[in-house]
């Protein structure tokens, strides 16, 4: 698939708290957006659920900002000598 210039895009990664496992860890899910059509699926990777930030569905865990890091670093090469969160 290639992406046209007037598309529109949008990645979300979001903590899939129905599937928590018992030792507390979170998959981290990723959902796809191009113009409209949606495509989600595992990033094979887990997070432990943020309590504070439960009912914004957010999570400040260092595999999160990892996970962030290593994304902003792929898509922006100039960002690969910036320090981690």
């Amino acid at each position: 698939m290639v992406m046209k210039v007037n598309e529109n895009l949008s990645i979300l990664f979001y903590l899939n708290t129905p599937k928590k496992s018992r030792d507390g860890l979170v998959p981290i899910y990723v959902r796809i957006t191009v113009d409209g059509k949606k495509d989600e699926f595992s990033s094979g990777k887990k997070s432990t659920l943020n309590i504070g930030m439960q009912k914004l569905a957010q999570a400040k865990t260092a595999p999160i900002r990892r996970l962030s890091t290593a994304i902003s670093q792929k898509q922006n090469p100039d960002l690969k000598n910036a320090t981690s969160c």
